[in-house]
């Protein structure tokens, strides 16, 4: 008697996927899919038991070399496969998986029928999967579908239809196949024919050599085939039988003898691997595509049909988790709205931040949203009791000894908040223009360490309290040509500013100190309560902040970086600083502004535009050749010697000059006759 061969005949695959798969598919949906939902080439592997300690189903691994087609082992089989992954958890459910299916079968029997199988055994044992990835809580749904067609073959009853494979025999036949093994390529070592010699030798062949392997010579068409099992479930075989059934109804087969091959290398005392005998008695060959019946969607442990889920939060190292997070926000604008960003042009540049207070916190915030992993802060003030309130990076405990350095802390407090960002801090003061030396070689020292750190940065930020501190570091910066961002605060007011750099053909934008007619002097002696605290607006710090920083990204975004034009502006003596057509002033973000005021008395906001002054005392030509020229003895004359650098940059001629021309306007007459009369 016979029995139809049925989904439960088979020891049906199961994935055991390892996280790193899930790792490169979180990588690969940031980067590469996005929102693309297409198939994606996979590659699997499963292998045959080699002992009983290898018993259930039958196992298909991934990892993460399954997108490069992996490195099999030596007892490793392939099965190929395709990753579709979905965009929302809806999306997911409401796949049409009946309809995939047949898909899929109808795919594999065009393979079966255009000879692509002969060439490509492995497609027999193919597989698809679903996913959806939820990258903010690194949390993936999937399910996998192992397509196989059902045919009428049946397993004969005969004491010989299911035999187990004699000891003799089994060694023959693992010193053959390993030896055939070798000689063929990866793809076709899953799905094999073989046949015993006159002398008793097995010998094996591809199924691209069906036709001239096989010997029918006996009169009956039985054949003996064979494949990598699988399964270890006794005599129930493995599920890529099912479509190599399909297969050999195609190849014209009534009766075939199976080869169920578990035991590779190693050598049990009793074999496993087993022989199986099939029969069918209707013809397949002529079976329209669209009556072919498909199954395979991975069931549960519980046997229900139904999706994997992988939680792998808990088992993903924090910082990595962070990694991930942090990129995935910023990843997720090139999916729409910006895909020209250069994200990592941003993630690499290192930013110097000379002030760790209101201004200095709240900057240092937003370059980390924006993925900046090397932070920088010089600040050699302590946490007081009035800061945490207005700077987001200190709390009440840093102030309680009165000895926490600022720039040290918010360095810390950045590696608390995001362990990827590479922060340190250096407690050391600016020398400032018109504060004479008090001890020189401390200061000739922290002057040494600020030329150093502006050297060994790409961008400084200038977030100081007084104009006389941002002096110094404007100079040394436009001497190296960095990128420069001032800002500025009042009660209800700010700056916020790019320092221009050269640019061949053109002139230069302006710097903080251009429109000054005198050098920075000390401004901060006998000054009151207020005058020595930075009283403004709370949220000034947050506007001015978060424009500092988004000014910073729209320079690097650009093609000239530091070098980009202004955007257009109304005043004819200013156009050689901007492009004449208007389209060379924007990054993929939109303008490039050099100058933006903003004033909340009214709720206003204005971009100016201003050129580099002749006789700027920072980033004039002369003050420039000087400071590289001296060094220390330019900068210690500049904090003792009143009027050296007016004298240096020319400003004390020019204020001469004015004053000249203001005492011959005195006896200037706008009326003729007046003047005729005098003669």
């Amino acid at each position: 008697m016979q029995s139809p061969v049925d989904a439960f005949t088979f020891s049906p695959f199961r994935s055991f996927v390892d996280p790193s798969f899930f790792e490169v598919l979180a990588r690969k949906k940031l980067k590469e899919y996005k929102l693309d939902v297409i198939d994606q080439p996979l590659c699997a592997t499963y292998v045959i038991p080699v002992s009983q300690a290898l018993s259930g189903s039958s196992i298909l691994s991934l990892d993460s070399s399954s997108f490069i087609d992996g490195s099999p082992s030596a007892t490793d089989f392939v099965s190929p496969g395709v990753l579709r992954n979905v965009n929302t958890i809806e999306e997911f459910k409401a796949f049409d998986k009946s309809s995939l299916m047949k898909s899929l079968g109808r795919e594999l029997l065009d393979d079966i029928k255009s000879g692509v199988i002969d060439e490509n055994p492995s497609t027999l044992a193919a597989f698809y999967v679903i996913t959806f990835s939820d990258l903010k809580k690194f949390k993936f749904t999937y399910w996998f579908a192992f397509p196989s067609i059902i045919t009428d073959w049946t397993l004969e009853s005969s004491p010989t239809a299911s035999t187990v494979v004699n000891l003799v025999d089994s060694k023959a036949i693992t010193i053959a196949f390993e030896e055939w093994r070798k000689s063929v390529p990866l793809e076709q070592h899953g799905f094999f024919l073989l046949k015993k010699t006159e002398s008793d030798k097995w010998t094996f062949g591809s199924l691209s050599q069906f036709d001239t392997f096989l010997d029918f010579s006996q009169g009956a068409d039985t054949a003996m085939v064979g494949f990598a099992d699988p399964s270890s479930q006794g005599s129930i075989p493995g599920w890529p039988l099912r479509n190599f059934l399909v297969y050999l109804s195609h190849k014209g087969l009534h009766s075939v003898k199976v080869l169920c091959l578990r035991d590779l290398v190693t050598l049990p005392a009793e074999s496993r691997s087993i022989w199986l005998t099939f029969t069918r008695l209707r013809d397949e060959s002529e079976d329209s595509i669209d009556a072919i019946k498909t199954v395979g969607w991975e069931r549960s442990k519980k046997n229900k049909l139904m999706p994997k889920v992988s939680d792998l939060s808990g088992l993903m190292d924090p910082r990595r988790l962070a990694d991930q997070a942090v990129d995935l926000n910023l990843q997720l604008m090139k999916w729409r709205l910006a895909p020209e960003l250069d994200l990592d042009k941003v993630k690499n540049t290192k930013c110097l931040l000379l002030g760790a207070g209101t201004l200095g916190t709240y900057v240092a915030r937003a370059l980390m949203g924006w993925g900046v992993k090397n932070i920088t802060f010089v600040d050699n003030a302590t946490v007081s009791y009035s800061n945490p309130v207005r700077q987001p990076l200190y709390t009440l405990q840093d102030c309680i000894s009165g000895t926490t350095v600022k720039s040290v802390r918010a360095a810390e407090a950045l590696r608390e908040i995001y362990p990827g960002v590479q922060s340190s801090g250096f407690a050391i003061s600016v020398p400032m223009a018109g504060h004479p030396v008090t001890n020189e070689q401390r200061e000739h020292g922290e002057y040494d360490q600020l030329v150093k750190l502006i050297d060994e940065h790409d961008a400084v930020f200038l977030l100081l309290d007084s104009r006389e501190a941002r002096w110094l570091p404007s100079v040394i910066a436009a001497a190296k040509e960095k990128i420069v961002i001032n800002a500025a605060l009042g009660f209800d007011s700010y700056v916020v500013m790019r320092h221009g750099v050269p640019r061949a053909g053109t002139g230069r934008l302006g710097c903080y100190f251009c429109n000054d007619i005198y050098a920075p002097s000390d401004s901060l002696a006998d000054r009151t309560l207020d005058q020595m605290c930075t009283v403004t607006r709370p949220g000034i710090a947050l506007l001015a902040s978060g424009l500092a920083v988004e000014l910073f990204v729209s320079i690097l975004q650009h093609p000239l970086g530091a070098a980009a034009p202004a955007p257009r502006s109304d005043d004819a003596n200013l156009k050689s600083l901007e492009d004449p057509t208007g389209d060379n002033c924007h990054s993929p973000l939109g303008d490039v502004p050099h100058q933006m005021r903003g004033f909340l008395h009214r709720f206003d906001h204005r971009n100016f535009v201003g050129a580099c002054a002749d006789y700027c005392s920072a980033c004039s030509d002369r003050i420039i050749q000087e400071w590289k020229k001296r060094g220390w003895d330019f900068v210690k004359n500049a904090l003792n010697v009143p009027g050296y650098v007016d004298d240096v940059s020319g400003l004390t001629d020019m204020r001469s000059k004015a004053d000249e021309l203001a005492d011959d306007d005195a006896w200037a007459f706008d009326d003729e006759s007046e003047l005729d009369l005098m003669e």
